[in-house]
């Protein structure tokens, strides 16, 4: 048996890591970007962050139709790309334990 105080308890967990979600969202845009990482660090940095916080403003000066067609192209080419760098058997393995998206776009 489920006790009130026990989902009242996961409620609260979950709005609590939604709320930092989004604050941290909030503050990733904040960051100023106005010179790009590799300017600053040059191709020592490995940090994708600031990159991702470019293309996060890029992206939100879009509007919402152009917005999600550029992120549904992106990952068709992300996911098309996977699914070459695999071989066929790599993909008979993977659907012999259930199933894989990669397959759809490999073949």
């Amino acid at each position: 048996m489920v006790m009130a105080g026990e989902v009242s308890s996961e409620t609260k967990n979950e709005l609590m890591r939604e709320k930092i979600v989004e604050e941290a969202c909030k503050a990733l845009l904040l960051i100023e970007t106005v010179v790009k990482p590799i300017e600053v660090k040059g191709d020592r940095s490995k940090s994708v962050l600031f990159d991702a916080c470019i293309l996060a403003k890029e992206l939100k000066k879009m509007d919402e139709r152009k917005r999600w067609k550029v992120m549904s192209e992106v990952w068709v080419e992300l996911l098309s790309y996977a699914a070459s760098q695999c071989g066929a058997n790599t993909h008979v393995q993977q659907l012999s334990k259930g199933g894989e998206l990669l397959l759809l776009f490999g073949y």
